[in-house]
């Protein structure tokens, strides 16, 4: 017997006097569109043109103009500097005008009128013991996203509690509400808000995504007393890719995938000295302490390059920029990097025994949510070598169902290689220590063609070949994914392509707001031991869901809407047994 779990969701009904073409033509009459042009990576204006495009959008919360970036944006600041006072180097709108837009967005209200079934298991309906539209499941709702967020007590006095109550919006639309008051600004990557509440948020989900990674001591990743480079390298820069796509201007997720920006923290402190620090590197970016504010993007930094063994292999010599950034998002950043390479300097990857496995590991884990092995016994036999290896993992079936996964997904980052600087020269400034960096073997290829074959031998000149490597894994439908891809940026986007790090990312927020760890493996084949009940079979269906939009809308905002407008988060019991 199959079960039908049929979702209430917001489906929108709009009733106000300003139409969308108004605000079009309110637009094109104070010049908006100039910055604003369809494509624009300021945020297109352009394109849309409906009510539910506008809805949609990151510029407008229905019914919400203070949290409205086209509202308060275009507010007049009387401060010529401010990057919320726009339009840029024009006037101020007129009265007029600034009225009708936020007569517009008031308008934007939704009211609950229908409902939509979230998953293909359609029978019985999910029993939650109330009416999720009413106010009461309402304010359950509200309250149990502002206290998973701001991490205290509702106060009742609220203006977005109060609206709930009294039924003026929906419990998900002010828990966005909620949400938007901690996203950056475009330009200095700083908050918009400067609220307590929104400062709470912000510093809720920078906890939480840096909670997807580990380790995080230098010392124990590379092997030796590392404990200086916490002033260049933040190890926590991984999770800065999670904090810009959440709350970042129209960032998709699929930046955590393909992104080639090297992040770093914004952070203030109330102590006058600690970020003055004068004698440790680099002098103006430093990993600053405190609080983190914002996001922002390193400037290239460079050091003379380790002229030791490690280097011969290069035809090129020359300076290194730092905090360059091998593509890939958080796969190719240098903390990322030097915190899960999981091998000890110096080192040149070799294909076989030499091979970066630990990177390849732990991404699989916290990115894409799969643990090892990620294949069927069956997928691997091919692997086997042949003849007797001197590898002994090449000789068993049972090895090859883990190496068949990590070892060609750790090929496609051969040009690798984790060093130390000359210990001379960063930038104009002489330094006192030598710097910690992940590096990059340059020059001529050989063997330029893709590996056919497994290595054998330990071939020493494999690092120096195309990094030709493969995604090869099941899917959480079972589909074996197998494609060839070379080098980080290439690795990247077949990832961008893939289910498995959006249904990972779904399966990680549902988990943070519902407290469910939804099972989301290959399963359903005939060997498979794994038996889920109803319930279960529930979560997973809409967890699965959840990413596969997710893939398509790239919004993590509208995501986290679907879970707040979903009885999963009304009542994580859903009372299916």
């Amino acid at each position: 017997m199959k079960l039908v779990l049929a979702i209430i969701l917001a489906i929108p009904t709009y009733t106000h006097a300003v139409t969308a073409d108004q605000v079009k033509t309110i637009l094109q009459r104070n010049n908006c569109m100039g910055c604003h042009a369809s494509g624009s990576s300021s945020g297109d204006f352009q394109s849309i043109v409906t009510d539910d495009q506008w809805a949609a959008s990151r510029f407008i919360v229905p019914g919400d103009k203070d949290s409205s970036s086209l509202i308060y944006r275009l507010k007049n600041y009387g401060n010529s500097t401010s990057i919320n006072n726009m339009p840029r180097g024009g006037s101020a709108l007129s009265s007029a005008d600034y009225n009708q837009l936020i007569d517009y967005v008031n308008g934007l209200k939704s009211k609950d009128s229908g409902t939509e079934v979230a998953d293909g298991d359609t029978e019985t309906q999910a029993d939650i013991g109330m009416d999720l539209q009413s106010i009461k499941a309402q304010k359950i709702v509200f309250k149990r996203c502002y206290e998973q967020m701001v991490r205290e007590p509702l106060d009742p006095s609220s203006y977005l509690f109060k609206e709930v109550a009294k039924g003026e919006r929906t419990a998900s639309n002010a828990c966005i509400s909620l949400l938007r008051q901690a996203r950056l600004s475009q330009n200095g990557q700083t908050r918009f808000y400067d609220s307590g509440e929104a400062q709470k948020v912000f510093n809720t989900f920078y906890d939480f995504h840096v909670s997807w990674f580990g380790p995080r001591n230098l010392t124990s990743s590379v092997g030796f007393d590392a404990s200086r480079q916490d002033s260049i390298h933040d190890v926590n820069q991984p999770a800065y890719y999670l904090m810009k796509a959440l709350f970042g201007d129209n960032i998709p997720y699929s930046y955590v995938l393909t992104s080639n920006e090297s992040l770093k923290s914004i952070r203030s402190t109330n102590e006058k000295y600690i970020n003055n620090i004068q004698f440790r590197y680099p002098k103006k970016q430093h990993v600053t302490k405190g609080q983190v504010k914002g996001i922002s993007k390193h400037y290239a930094e460079y050091v003379g390059r380790e002229r030791g063994p490690v280097r011969q292999g290069s035809t090129r010599n020359g300076n290194f920029n730092v905090f360059h950034h091998q593509g890939a998002g958080i796969l190719g950043s240098q903390s990322y990097l030097l915190l899960n390479a999981g091998e000890r300097l110096p080192y040149r990857t070799n294909g076989g025994l030499r091979t970066m496995r630990t990177l390849s590991k732990n991404f699989f884990s916290q990115v894409l949510c799969r643990e090892l092995p990620a294949v069927r016994l069956e997928d691997a036999i091919s692997n086997v070598a042949s003849d007797e290896s001197n590898l002994p993992y090449r000789n068993g079936v049972a090895c090859m169902q883990c190496h068949s996964t990590i070892d060609p997904f750790a090929w496609a980052t051969r040009k690798i290689y984790s060093t130390l600087s000359d210990g001379t020269t960063f930038g104009q400034d002489r330094m006192d220590m030598r710097t910690l960096y992940i590096g990059r073997y340059d020059g001529d290829e050989i063997n330029s063609g893709p590996v056919t074959e497994w290595p054998d031998n330990s071939p020493g000149d494999f690092y120096r070949r195309s990094a030709w490597g493969k995604l090869f894994y099941r899917s959480f439908d079972g589909t074996l994914v197998d494609e060839e891809v070379k080098g980080f940026s290439e690795l990247g986007e077949a990832l961008s392509q893939q289910d498995a790090p959006y249904v990972c990312a779904a399966k990680r927020y549902f988990q943070f707001f519902t407290g469910v760890d939804a099972n989301i493996g290959d399963i359903d084949h005939i060997l498979s031991e794994t038996e889920l009940t109803e319930k279960e079979r529930y979560y997973r269906n809409f967890v699965i869901k959840l990413g596969k939009e997710l893939k398509e809308h790239q919004n993590l905002e509208t995501m986290f809407k679907r879970i707040f407008s979903s009885k999963a988060y009304a009542a994580p019991g859903l009372g299916v047994e």
